[in-house]
């Protein structure tokens, strides 16, 4: 589940050349059109896709692959991974136009299981607000009506897309859902922020994407599937500011459905958020461990056609891994 991320920068810091750009305002288009046609002829489309996005496949997905899989992935492998995620972010595009029509608790039914109840409860008993923090990956616009589900005041932080359609996609899905949009990267962010803060003392929900440094935004680097990557500081100094929990929460596909997780909640006193310059404080970590777990799980799920990580030697470390999750309990 993300903040609604930007279709225009499903692979990071903007668009990716002139056919992938032509192809995903085509998609689109075509799906708010012609609800519907993007299902029933998927697998031409994706062939197309797959040559619009040849560069952002190679460039990114591969040289992300090493990482995400393991230093000896086979060349099958990571030509499997690149397909995947084109599929996902194919899919991402169909499903978030039908959701925008769709009755939230038809959404909500499409939760096979929640992990993690007790650490929204446990957030929720400690007082204040929730920073729930998401990756671009799963499932979006089921995660967000679980979610809803979960909280009766939710704030969605994103930026404006630089494609119409998923704009006005996004803006219907969060009307039905009753959630509120928060946006930023404009003149006007230092407002937006403030304003959230003060939600969240008032006990509200915020939504905030904390995979991506989006432009305009402060990152810092941390250890990440035995490399390094950028993540924005963003969630955690919010959380700080405004005394809050922060709550990593994914929306994960899988054969029997959507299934919701949330981690531990996370607590940062303000000074102690960043302790110097370009350092990331326990709360970052641990908030970078949570994104780790759940993509490198689920690497053909996570939209991200930009290169990511760093490593020493420019190879990915195979001795760091971070566990996974227990099996999900099939609590509704």
């Amino acid at each position: 589940m993300a903040a609604e991320p930007a279709a225009g920068d499903a692979g990071g810091a903007g668009v990716h050349g002139r056919a992938a750009d032509a192809c995903l305002r085509l998609l689109f288009g075509a799906n708010a059109a012609f609800p519907g046609l993007l299902a029933a002829v998927e697998r031409p489309l994706l062939l197309g896709s797959r040559v619009a996005f040849r560069g952002p496949l190679r460039g990114g997905v591969v040289a992300n692959a090493p990482f995400l899989l393991g230093p000896d992935a086979t060349r099958a492998a990571r030509r499997r991974l690149a397909d995947d995620v084109l599929r996902s972010f194919y899919r991402f595009i169909r499903e978030v136009g039908a959701a925008g029509r769709a009755e939230p608790e038809a959404l909500r039914a499409q939760v096979a299981a929640v992990r993690g109840r007790e650490h929204h409860a446990a957030a929720r008993a400690s007082g204040g607000g929730i920073v729930f923090a998401t990756a671009h990956l799963g499932s979006f616009e089921v995660g967000i009506a679980a979610l809803r589900g979960l909280e009766p005041d939710v704030h969605v932080v994103f930026q404006r897309d630089p494609f119409a359609a998923f704009d006005a996609a996004r803006a219907r899905l969060h009307r039905r859902l009753g959630v509120h949009d928060a946006v930023v990267g404009g003149p006007d962010s230092l407002d937006v922020w403030t304003a959230l803060r003060a939600r969240l003392e008032a006990g509200a929900a915020v939504l905030c994407q904390a995979d991506r440094v989006m432009p305009g935004q402060r990152g810092v680097r941390v250890p990440f599937l035995g490399g390094t990557a950028e993540l924005p500081v963003g969630p955690v100094k919010l959380a700080a500011m405004a005394g809050a929990a922060i709550v990593p929460v994914f929306a994960v596909r899988t054969p029997g459905g959507v299934e919701l997780r949330l981690h531990r909640p996370i607590r940062v006193a303000g000074g102690a958020a960043f302790p110097r310059p370009g350092a990331p404080g326990e709360a970052m970590l641990r908030l970078a461990a949570a994104l780790a777990a759940e993509i490198g799980e689920n690497p053909g799920q996570w939209l991200e056609l930009s290169p990511r990580f760093e490593a020493a030697g420019g190879r990915a470390d195979p001795a760091h891994r971070v566990p996974t999750l227990p099996p999900a309990r099939p609590d509704r």
